[in-house]
């Protein structure tokens, strides 16, 4: 046994390799990539089935390469190798690297069999590391035999090439079938593990990946129309980038959005899918400090992502990167809509006759035009119907003429038009309802609600002070409200949208600024306590909730006045019945109402008090200024001492009814809840539980109004 061992330990010092010269990338016939390719592990006494010349098919997804290939220290009886002897890095010959060229001499067979079949001395087969071992045929290999055969286990997977992390064989098909070959972003998607394309995503990537056409996208909020143009972007970028011969560091690609919120969301998006990759990412928006995001602009990032005001005051302002915009080769726009029409973001059509001032790069540049009303048309503001009563001209757009009107704007050639939005022009797990009330009586209904189904609520308001006025009164009724409108300052827009996020029983009042693009996962429910004024705005707003699959619902709270904005609505989205009333219970309500006048009450006194004391304040602080005398009449200190009374008598009030507050919302409202009759519609009934969701409560009242109307049916005919 020594002696044999000898023997392979000199065959192992005679082999000699001789260098050669290898120029431009390193690859194999199957394509792989040595991409960074520096140094080998070289191994002695290894399984000569370590190594195959097997051929690779082109469309084999079993990869089973192996980073770095571990020997374990073996311990068998017969074997009497040492443990240095035992870890020896030394490949036998070139032709078991698998490299040796087809037409190259091999070396003879008989020679092979002299060496494999000389028996030993003691008339026993020698166990060697040499000897031939039983491969599973389940296992059989593929560019590299794994020395242990893989656990069995459902999924199978793929050798990412970076790292020890593995690619899902479910996913690597699944997008690599659309087109995605790029092995840093297929990493990046199983890191999120996003393991099937959306139906946008199926539709859309083939045609701008394989056939490098323009898409025109329109699918509901939450359906992945982010990575539907963000994949053949950085595809593409990944591809120019290792064509380069020079330094230049070009601007590759734009993406305008309308809202500050979506842009910061896509770059988010962005930086996840190109973290393996060595692309730049900026987001460049208002609210921000600019000299902040002039730096970031000096890094040359080769994808920007703004809101056309910011991008073209830059622009103005000569920034050397953004000097680059009519030489780009990808540009986006997210939630289009209105953003092209006359009368909204002015800084858009300026930044387009940028962009497309040249015909060379407009022909060579691919767009992607993506929302989730792409298709719809809505009525003009009655000002423009106003002016144009008199004119001959068509005063509403059909939906060709609008994706024409696109065509035109941003210059595209032979777009594909991918269009998923169902009839409804909603989410198809969207569950909506509706409440009628008086005016008053909105804050009432609301808090029902809130009390009623408690979890990760957006409330839509038509205007800033109804916001405002809103999160006050939520806030003196504990349900600790974020707000998000126009106002605010960035920064603490961003932190009051991640607030939200991180509190799954989080309740945020916003304008429309939130209703477009904005992901926040598991939104359960959208109240419209305003009917918006236009459809786009509903389907935006709605589409907050009911995302990736989950179930949402919608509400819309109307007064008797906006009754003519929702028949409108409805008009627009072709609905031919009415939604839902959502059921309620007479006896809660009352109990809701008691509380929400007692807070109104409060916070108006509250609010009286503060005013007053900004009033004293400022006058003390104007006196000083003026330097007068603190002398004061007999009448002044009359004036002062009834103002002291009242004020006091006034702190008295707000003390006594703030603890009356306290102790009814230390009491939870549905406690025990049984069947009532709702009031509301007939025949329904409310089978409220403590965890039963608004969805159902809505089905259940939808199910019990049809038996009723059925019921009442057949009593009608006997």
């Amino acid at each position: 046994m020594g002696r044999n061992n000898k023997k392979l330990n000199q065959k192992a010092k005679n082999n000699k390799w001789e260098p050669i010269k290898m120029e431009g990338q390193v690859t194999t016939h199957d394509n792989a990539d040595f991409e960074g390719f520096s140094s080998l592990e070289v191994l002695e006494n290894y399984d000569r089935r370590l190594v195959k010349k097997t051929k690779i098919q082109k469309d084999d997804l079993n990869l089973r390469t192996v980073d770095s290939l571990v020997l374990r220290k073996t311990k068998e009886k017969d074997s009497g190798l040492d443990s240095d002897e035992n870890i020896l890095s030394e490949f036998d010959d070139e032709e078991d690297f698998g490299y040796r060229d087809s037409d190259e001499e091999k070396p003879s067979k008989k020679r092979r069999k002299k060496n494999s079949d000389k028996p030993a001395k003691s008339g026993k087969k020698l166990k060697t590391d040499n000897e031939p071992k039983k491969v599973n045929k389940e296992n059989a290999p593929g560019r590299f035999v794994l020395l242990k055969p893989p656990k069995d286990s459902d999924e199978e997977s793929i050798d990412s090439g970076t790292d020890d992390t593995k690619i899902n064989q479910t996913l690597y098909k699944n997008w690599k079938e659309l087109g995605v070959s790029s092995a840093e972003i297929l990493k990046a998607l199983n890191d999120k593990g996003f393991t099937n394309p959306t139906e946008i995503q199926t539709l859309a990537l083939p045609p701008a990946i394989f056939g490098k056409r323009d898409i025109l996208g329109a699918a509901e909020t939450g359906s992945g129309k982010t990575l539907a143009f963000g994949i053949p972007i950085i595809e593409g970028i990944i591809r120019q980038k290792a064509k380069l011969t020079d330094d230049s560091k070009p601007l590759y690609a734009v993406i305008l959005t309308p809202t500050r919120e979506l842009a910061s969301q896509i770059h988010d998006h962005f930086k996840d899918i190109t973290k393996y990759t060595d692309i730049k990412v900026a987001a460049i928006f208002g609210g921000m400090a600019v000299p902040k995001q002039k730096r970031v602009l000096n890094q040359h990032p080769e994808i920007v992502i703004a809101t056309p005001g910011r991008l073209w005051e830059l622009f103005e302002e000569g920034d050397e990167h953004l000097a680059k915009l009519g030489e780009i080769k990808y540009f986006v726009v997210d939630e289009t809509d209105r953003m092209v029409e006359k009368g909204h973001f002015e800084e858009m059509h300026k930044l387009l006759e940028v962009i497309n001032a040249e015909d060379v790069h407009k022909k060579n540049r691919r767009n992607f035009i993506f929302s989730a009303t792409l298709t719809m048309v809505h009525d003009l503001p009655d000002y423009v119907l106003k002016r144009a009563r008199n004119s001959s001209k068509p005063l509403k757009q059909t939906p060709g003429q609008k994706i024409q009107q696109l065509i035109e704007a941003f210059g595209l050639t032979d777009p594909k038009v991918v269009d998923i939005t169902s009839d409804t022009r909603t989410a198809k797990n969207l569950t909506e309802s509706r409440i009628l009330c008086q005016t008053d009586q909105k804050d009432i209904y609301l808090y029902y609600f809130l009390q009623k189904h408690p979890g990760r609520t957006i409330i839509f308001c038509n205007s800033i002070e109804c916001v405002k006025r809103l999160v006050s009164l939520l806030s003196y009724l504990n349900c600790n409200p974020y707000s998000l409108h126009g106002n605010m300052i960035q920064k603490q827009r961003l932190k009051n949208i991640d607030r939200f996020k991180n509190n799954p029983l989080g309740l945020l009042v916003a304008t429309d600024v939130a209703a477009r693009g904005l992901d926040i996962p598991l939104v359960q429910h959208v109240i419209h306590y305003q009917v918006p004024r236009t459809t786009e705005n509903y389907v935006h707003r709605s589409g907050r909730t009911a995302r990736a699959n989950n179930e949402g619902l919608a509400v819309l709270i109307m007064d008797p006045s906006e009754v003519k904005y929702y028949t409108k609505l409805y008009q627009d989205l072709g609905r031919t019945e009415d939604l839902p009333l959502y059921p309620t219970v007479s006896k809660f309500v009352s109990i809701a109402r008691e509380r929400v006048v007692l807070a109104r009450e409060v916070e108006k006194i509250d609010l009286k008090l503060r005013r007053n004391a900004n009033e004293d304040n400022w006058l003390e602080t104007a006196a000083k200024e003026a330097e007068l005398g603190s002398d004061s009449s007999d009448q002044d200190s009359d004036e002062e001492d009834f103002k002291k009374r009242d004020r006091n008598r006034t702190k008295s009030t707000l003390r006594e009814k703030s603890l009356r507050l306290a102790q009814l919302l230390a009491n939870p409202m549905f406690v025990n809840t049984t069947k009532y009759p709702t009031g509301v519609l007939p025949g329904t009934k409310q089978k409220a539980t403590d965890n039963e969701s608004a969805v159902s409560v809505i089905k259940q009242s939808v199910a019990d109004h049809k038996e009723w109307k059925n019921n009442r049916k057949r009593k009608n005919k006997h």
